[in-house]
């Protein structure tokens, strides 16, 4: 029988020009080397242990702490990463839907090395390419500076921002167990309190208009949640 195949790696390659990669040089705009310090060692967790992606729990931010020898605040790794997601470092659809870290570039890698291997990926983990609709042709006939005739001028559009489906946002918060435990840990706060207030935040007339995606949703909880933390009065009486 066969030696099993390991999932990591023992190495993955690093563009020797990322340091000047547009997306990293906003993260390290916004939070210096320890962005890029933690981005980096993310990489490497990922690249070891599943080879494509990293399991994501409330954990990492401890051992992320330890790591940099706490040099830097469990806060300020939970605003980095918030980052490397919002400048698309690593995808949100996926840290959404499945709280695992991970992105087509790293994924892509991951198949190189592994090239002999057929449906290396889960499927429900594999990011595809977003199809784009072609830009229509310019005719011969118009001039260089000419503008077809449906053309219609930029200040003139109306944007229209797409609803958010907040049933399935809501449904994919609650299935995140390891998601809602967080919440509850950094508010102290049950984990039915946290799931309650989700629910009743969701079913507001109004949510719909608020929310746009999922990230929205989260960051919109959290200042509902924050009402929910206990006020050291509420301790005391406890103690009493």
């Amino acid at each position: 029988m066969g030696r099993k195949i390991k999932d990591g790696l023992d190495y993955f390659p690093f563009d020797v020009g990322t340091p000047n990669d547009r997306d990293i040089r906003k993260l390290v705009r916004k939070h210096g080397p320890e962005g890029i310090g933690i981005y980096v060692y993310i990489l490497f967790r990922v690249y070891k242990e599943k080879g494509y992606y990293l399991e994501f729990d409330e954990e990492i931010y401890q051992d992320l702490t330890d790591d940099f020898l706490q040099s830097i605040s469990i806060e300020q790794v939970k605003i980095i990463i918030e980052s490397c997601l919002s400048i698309g470092l690593f995808d949100s659809e996926m840290f959404n839907n499945f709280h695992i870290l991970t992105s087509k570039g790293i994924q892509e890698r991951y198949q190189e090395v592994k090239k002999y291997l057929k449906g290396a990926i889960k499927d429900e983990y594999l990011i595809r390419p977003h199809s784009h609709k072609k830009s229509e042709k310019t005719s011969p006939k118009q001039g260089k500076d000419e503008k077809p005739a449906h053309y219609v001028k930029p200040e003139d559009v109306i944007p229209i921002t797409p609803k958010a489906d907040i049933k399935k946002i809501l449904s994919n918060f609650l299935a995140n167990r390891a998601l809602v435990r967080m919440y509850a840990n950094d508010y102290k706060i049950t984990e039915r309190k946290v799931m309650d207030t989700a629910t009743k935040f969701a079913a507001r007339a109004d949510v719909e208009e608020i929310i746009t995606d999922a990230n929205h949703f989260k960051n919109a909880l959290k200042k509902q949640l924050e009402k929910c933390r206990p006020t050291q009065s509420d301790d005391s009486v406890k103690h009493l």
